[in-house]
């Protein structure tokens, strides 16, 4: 079985392929940090969501197998997934028989109906879609009911250079999220066990945590 890897960049040509049906499709295990759903990133989106009164309906878009889904679904939320993979999603399936999980892609508009989710995440997604980064951040906020909330997150490793000629640093995320949302978190998280593993913080992927409410 193949490296996803190469389906997803060309680093030779220095761009984003982001081919994740092929990738898939052909690999035994495509990313395989989606199987932990103890990160800090993670801890914070189901403190978020469960501030709200009700079990929160929560979409994870980009939720490869739905590993987060089913687990946010056994927390007591109104979970479901999609992802642009049918293989994902079918393997998902397998996995996780009582995730609702399903095959959508925001660049064609999901088939969901507008107002559906107190929340939507996107953790790891936003890189993949920069040429439609307004219509797709315009699609989450058509799903979301009137006051819900975009969780989003941006990874950027050291040294990276793909993508950068859209967003360069935190600042331009913040102003695409500002076209769309009200911004209300905006900061930069490191997750602490890198830094336990010898890590110094230069040296280790920082996630830009972006939470933008769709107001009423």
């Amino acid at each position: 079985m193949g490296d996803y890897h190469r389906y997803l960049y060309d680093f030779e040509a220095g761009r984003i392929v982001g081919d994740y049906e092929s990738a898939y499709k052909n690999c035994a295990d495509v990313n395989p940090t989606q199987h932990d759903v103890d990160t800090l990133k993670h801890r914070l989106a189901v403190d978020h969501f469960a501030r709200y009164t009700r079990p929160a309906a929560l979409l994870d878009v980009g939720c490869g197998y739905g590993v987060f889904v089913d687990a946010l679904r056994r927390k007591g939320f109104a979970a479901s997934g999609c992802d642009v993979s049918s293989s994902a999603i079918s393997q998902g399936h397998e996995r996780y028989p009582e995730a609702h999980l399903f095959v959508g892609d925001l660049r064609d508009g999901l088939e969901v109906i507008d107002n559906s989710y107190d929340g939507v995440i996107l953790f790891g997604v936003i890189w993949f879609l920069l040429e439609d980064l307004d219509s797709c951040l315009a699609e989450i906020k058509r799903v979301l009911k009137p006051g819900g909330e975009l969780f989003a997150t941006l990874t950027f490793a050291p040294n990276q250079k793909l993508g950068k000629d859209v967003i360069a640093c935190p600042n331009d995320l913040h102003e695409y999220m500002a076209r769309h949302f009200t911004v209300r978190e905006f900061l930069a998280i490191t997750d602490a066990r890198a830094l336990r593993e010898g890590n110094s913080p230069e040296t280790c992927e920082q996630d830009i945590l972006a939470v933008g409410r769709k107001e009423a």
